[in-house]
């Protein structure tokens, strides 16, 4: 199989991720965050705040998923009277949900804009005294589009408003540099896409001060008699058994990413798509492309004549290709493309893709387009 859907989960997996996943299981639990050693927890929270440049260990709250990560902080911070949310129309349902869910049951407002050139100014434009966060994607999951999160965030600053950045798509392969951020700045990411760790894990990054509380409460292993969430970073904000070995994992992922570089994964993955766009076939057209897509690899396409649910089914089962077809769980960004509701095809590099998988797609996508 040539699989190109890295956006949704890197694949093939790494020996070490295997390697440190099998040995977790393998080997007597340690009660990994409750006793006084350097334990694996306490391993990657370290790698994590080497790569964002972090600062202190602690900040690193390890999560089941970007999904738990956005909802601890959505959930979390305390909103204003008649509170109202700036977000873009580039989110993920991993956003789009909790905020409309909040929304409904608060009698609050969320703003949703066009992740265009003007963005920035468009957020500056709706900030008002009731506006109590701003949610922001770093990278499109649908075109690999960069939005402009450091810009936005210095406008928050200004403002002293939160800003909640998910990095699910540019973690591992764009850098964000988290000391260089001033205010209430929080990064949420996957661990299973350019981290290259396992499904099962994430994180989320904490400003030392903050005004969260903990949306998931439970037990810590340790201050035990405390009748509320003990208030000391992480425990605050990690309730129940920690995924250890999907964590062992993830730390072996970070560690490869920091070995390599996000840099030099990057560049793999534009130049092959670099590559596509050059020889693409008449008749298949590339959507949402803008001067920094596909740093991350990603590129979405529409036919003229077949849908891309036919696209992909085609390319999958007779020529064992691997892509995404639909909405990709970001039914906003299509009606902002205008390619609500069949949605896009979805091709996203990975780290060892190369030009001559590229050939082999393009000769399939012509095949396909005479079927």
């Amino acid at each position: 199989m040539l699989y190109l859907n890295n956006a949704a989960t890197s694949w093939p997996r790494l020996p070490s991720v295997i390697s440190a996943v099998r040995s977790s299981l393998e080997n007597p639990p340690a009660e990994a965050g409750r006793t006084g050693f350097e334990d694996s927890l306490l391993k990657c929270r370290k790698a994590v705040s080497q790569l964002y440049n972090a600062g202190r260990a602690s900040q690193i709250i390890l999560t089941s998923s970007a999904t738990q990560a956005l909802n601890q902080v959505i959930n979390g911070i305390p909103y204003k009277k008649d509170w109202e949310v700036i977000s873009t129309k580039a989110e993920h349902n991993s956003v789009l949900r909790p905020l409309n869910h909040r929304a409904a049951s608060d009698n609050g407002h969320v703003f949703y804009l066009d992740p265009d050139e003007n963005l920035t100014s468009e957020i500056a434009r709706n900030i008002s005294p009731r506006t109590s966060l701003v949610v922001c994607n770093h990278v499109s999951n649908v075109t690999g589009q960069i939005l402009p999160v450091i810009e936005i965030a210095q406008l928050c600053h200004r403002h002293s408003i939160p800003i909640l950045i998910d990095d699910s798509q540019g973690a591992g392969l764009v850098r964000l540099d988290y000391a260089s951020f001033s205010g209430e700045v929080y990064i949420a990411a996957a661990g299973h896409k350019g981290l290259l760790g396992p499904p099962g894990t994430g994180i989320l990054i904490l400003p030392e001060s903050c005004s969260l509380l903990p949306w998931l409460t439970g037990g810590t292993g340790i201050h035990s008699d405390d009748p509320l969430q003990p208030d000391l970073l992480p425990l605050k904000f990690e309730a129940g058994t920690h995924n250890t070995c999907g964590i062992d994992g993830l730390h072996a992922g970070i560690s490869h990413v920091i070995e390599n570089t996000p840099e030099k994964f990057a560049t793999v993955r534009r130049n092959v798509i670099d590559y596509f766009m050059e020889k693409i076939p008449d008749g298949y057209q590339a959507v949402g492309v803008t001067r920094n897509s596909f740093a991350t690899g990603t590129v979405s396409i529409t036919h003229n004549r077949l849908t891309p649910i036919e696209l992909g089914l085609s390319l999958r089962d007779i020529f064992s290709i691997e892509t995404r077809w639909g909405l990709h769980c970001a039914p906003l960004m299509h009606r902002y493309l205008e390619t609500y509701p069949k949605g896009t095809l979805r091709i996203s590099a990975g780290n060892e893709t190369t030009t001559r998988d590229i050939e082999f797609l393009l000769e399939a996508l012509e095949e396909v387009s005479m079927l």
